[in-house]
């Protein structure tokens, strides 16, 4: 990713050139009084700042003011023309003509994706936020703008990160990055009052969106929840809440690390909902031979009242959209109930 500078003095450039040929053109016409043609004109011009040698095909030399024109007009179209070829070198050895391909490119997969997730700010939450997502083969657009932090991410599982430089809280960077048709965005960015704006932005442009806000301080948890936000997290609560653990019980804490985050074990927590038709539907959870996938149920959400059942009894029936909260293996997990 790279400045702008060089794409500047390229237009810059080209805009001189252009300039040099209209005038060039239009003195040979009217120094000419009308007796030669247009592209006449044109032609005399190109072949005067190329200095390409070719014969001349108007007749300046018996005209001293045409002369003097020509003269006036080789120093100053040859000068023009330099910086042209100078300042589109610098465009492609700099790599700005990549980097714009690469753009176009990454727009046309970007204008593909749809059930995305959109990860606001790429420092250390929302890049650790965007890395677990990629492990879990979701599909991932991360905004940022500090173009330094939006390199070095693994593409592994079939999932993958597309990074955008820019300010997530303008609606036109969210809809570039095709907020219609994400399912989830987090907010991740460092000041609270972005993420409170971001997520009445997102809310906005997209009803059904799931929203994960971070806040950093205490009294912006509430505002954000109020403004749309699905699940606020707070990283100093998280944090504070895991160091006492160390002291009150260091073996779950060392338990949750190695399953959660030190990729110790091939086993993780996640969620599984029984979908309507499902033949789970109307069994018991012992009948439900979950154990033989190596799926251990840790709770379950009712689906009338949203209320959880911890550690549920095996003769609990099962329901149409109950979600179950297991432990297993990714692929398992995957498979559904």
């Amino acid at each position: 990713m790279f400045g702008r500078s060089s794409l500047k003095r390229l237009n810059i450039g080209a805009l001189l050139l252009a300039l040099v040929l209209v005038i060039g053109t239009a003195g040979y016409y009217f120094l000419g009084h009308g007796r030669f043609a247009p592209l006449q004109c044109l032609y005399m011009t190109i072949i005067t700042i190329s200095t390409v040698g070719y014969t001349e095909v108007l007749p300046i030399s018996k005209d001293p003011s045409l002369i003097a024109f020509t003269v006036a007009l080789i120093v100053v179209g040859m000068g023009t023309l330099m910086y042209f070829v100078t300042a589109f070198a610098a465009f492609v050895i700099e790599g700005e003509l990549t980097d714009i391909l690469r753009r176009k490119r990454m727009q046309q997969i970007l204008n593909k994706l749809t059930g995305h997730v959109i990860v606001c700010g790429a420092g250390r939450t929302g890049s650790y936020a965007a890395g677990r997502l990629v492990q879990n083969g979701y599909k991932v657009v991360l905004i940022d703008k500090e173009e330094s932090l939006l390199t070095g991410f693994p593409q592994v599982n079939g999932g993958q990160i597309l990074p955008i430089a820019g300010d997530a809280t303008q609606e036109s960077l969210l809809d570039q990055a095709g907020i219609a048709d994400a399912s989830g965005l987090i907010a991740a960015l460092s000041n609270d009052q972005d993420n409170l704006y971001l997520t009445l932005t997102a809310r906005q442009m997209n009803p059904s969106i799931r929203v994960i806000a971070k806040a950093s301080a205490r009294e912006a948890v509430k505002k954000l929840a109020r403004v749309g936000a699905d699940r606020v997290i707070s990283p100093a609560l998280i944090g504070g809440y895991r160091m006492s653990l160390e002291v009150t019980a260091p073996e779950v804490s060392d338990f949750l690390d190695s399953l959660l985050y030190q990729g110790l074990s091939d086993l993780t927590m996640g969620e599984m909902r029984i979908k309507p038709g499902s033949r789970l539907v109307g069994t018991s959870l012992r009948d439900a031979h979950l154990r033989d996938r190596h799926l251990l149920v840790l709770g379950l959400k009712e689906p009338d009242t949203g209320r959880f059942v911890y550690a549920p009894d095996s003769s609990t029936v099962l329901k149409e959209n109950m979600v179950l909260i297991v432990l297993g293996k990714t692929s398992e997990i995957k498979r559904g109930a």
